[in-house]
């Protein structure tokens, strides 16, 4: 079985992109080339299936569509967002911790490639 997981990718001021991806951390560098701001993985969680993922995916947009600017693209911070999908997901997630920690991997990439995306 696939593992795929459901991302927040962006600013945590927003705004944020929502999807699914295998692998989201190479979403961030495809992303970033075509961002005219820098973009983060601000949140990952896995799901069972690519199903799964695809059905918690459908009911973010679905539920934040007013919020929609393009596409995946939404203007609510990030907080917003993985309290939206913590909350579909039925899961209690260390909001802090998970955002601590993605932090320093985004730190530590920036390290690796000189500060760009």
């Amino acid at each position: 079985m696939e593992t795929v997981y459901i991302y927040v990718i962006g600013q945590e001021c927003g705004p944020v992109k929502v999807g699914i991806s295998q692998k989201p951390w190479t979403r961030v560098a495809t992303i970033g080339t075509s961002s005219p701001f820098k973009v983060f993985l601000l949140y990952c969680y896995p799901t069972k299936c690519r199903a799964h993922a695809k059905c918690y995916e459908q009911e973010f947009h679905d539920i934040h569509c007013d919020v929609r600017l393009w596409g995946e693209w939404f203007n609510i911070t990030s907080g917003q967002a993985i309290k939206s999908i913590q909350d579909s997901l039925d899961i209690e997630y260390p909001f802090e911790e998970i955002q601590s920690q993605l932090k320093e991997e985004n730190e530590e990439e920036d390290g690796h490639n000189g500060g760009h995306p």
